[in-house]
């Protein structure tokens, strides 16, 4: 359900202006909530009594209080949470807002949260539904690409800006088409000593993390779960994505470090309240996530015959070029790479799907489109 819907099924009337609208349902959600509140669970035929804060919130997200809670107070115990990584790992008090409306368009995107660089969009529907655990790992995760959109401003300014010629800062278009053009592997220029270096794993990672702030990887609706649910060109290219959507550098950190936290705080949780039979279904799920993750990690070196990284690095070349010239391909940055990406889902393909067809690239999907519209005006 949309947030637009979700609220008006609370029977908030909103006006369309994005501003106003986030405005008044954090007004309506979380101000009555206050700076702490009371749950009571029954422990040994007794109750016992556990207040929530901002500085001692964790237990909040065990199923057993967590189901207690209305959504305002679910909220409250995500941004909590979210304040207290933050603040701890260096950001600062200006924390992001949560937000439920936005300037921009997210249909074709599958989402249950997303950080917008200074803000955090939530599904409203989803978290009103979710468990706690899962909730959690939503905040610290979107907490995460935060402090990452603060120090990629950094790494670029400090670290990768001397292998830019002419570095002119990232609001200047060649300075970023030049950034995405950076090798990943090989020798690269280091323009204010004019000696070439070595692309060592450490440069290699913070080149992706930099490219991958100008260019995300995302997940797109209607994506096959599996490779055996793949019909057709549309749908591999949809699950392709996803699969560097998951090993891309913004995203595999977050998963990776979100995941590792909401283990350790689910064992200091158990220390006080017994796992649920619930609790314990998530855990194990983000357990499987993480190995999810690395088949698709070796799935991409399998088929692309390269490391991961590698092929990374080729796909965030690809978004950049269709994103700012389309279908000029005479534009496109680091033509080789595109070629040797072309070649590689080729291979994939008639490895896995060549049952169903030739591939069929979007480019060429755009040009059938084009050409079925003008038929149909003619």
């Amino acid at each position: 359900m949309t947030n637009k819907k979700f609220v008006e099924k609370l029977g908030l009337v909103l006006s369309g202006n994005v501003k106003q609208d986030n405005k008044l349902v954090n007004s309506f959600l979380l101000e009555s909530v206050g700076e702490k509140f009371v749950k009571y669970l029954k422990i040994n035929g007794k109750f016992k009594k556990f207040t929530l804060s901002p500085i001692s919130f964790e237990i909040g997200f065990c199923e057993q209080l967590w189901s207690q809670m209305t959504l305002g107070e679910k909220l409250q115990l995500m941004k909590w949470a979210s304040e207290d990584y933050l603040q701890k790992n260096g950001y600062g008090t200006d924390f992001p807002d949560f937000v439920f409306f936005s300037e921009y368009n997210f249909d074709n995107l599958a989402y249950t949260a997303m950080s917008l660089k200074g803000k955090i969009f939530l599904s409203l529907d989803f978290v009103s539904k979710t468990s706690g655990y899962d909730a959690y790992i939503i905040a610290i995760h979107e907490s995460i690409h935060e402090l990452d959109f603060v120090r990629v401003l950094k790494i670029i300014e400090n670290d990768i800006s001397k292998y830019i010629f002419q570095f002119k800062g990232i609001e200047n278009f060649r300075t970023l088409r030049e950034l995405m053009k950076l090798p990943v592997e090989g020798k690269i220029i280091n323009w204010q000593t004019g000696q070439y270096e070595f692309v060592d794993e450490e440069l290699r990672q913070k080149i992706l993390l930099c490219k991958n702030s100008i260019i995300t990887i995302s997940r797109l609706k209607n994506t096959p779960s599996a490779r055996k649910y793949v019909k057709d060109s549309a749908d591999f290219d949809r699950y392709l994505s996803s699969d560097f959507y998951y090993l891309s550098p913004l995203e595999s950190r977050a998963y990776n470090e979100s995941i590792k936290h909401i283990f350790t705080m689910a064992i200091y949780n158990a220390e006080r309240i017994d796992y649920s039979e619930n609790d314990l279904k998530v855990l194990q799920s983000y357990n499987d996530f993480l190995l999810k993750i690395n088949g698709r990690k070796r799935e991409i070196q399998k088929h692309f015959k390269m490391p991961a990284s590698y092929a990374v690095n080729m796909e965030l070349e690809y978004l950049f070029n269709r994103f700012y010239y389309g279908n000029a391909t005479m534009n496109y940055i680091c033509q080789k790479h595109m070629t040797k990406r072309a070649e590689a889902i080729r291979y994939f393909w008639d490895m896995k799907h060549s049952g169903k067809g030739d591939y069929v690239s979007p480019f060429q999907r755009e040009m059938l489109g084009s050409t079925e519209t003008k038929k149909e005006r003619t």
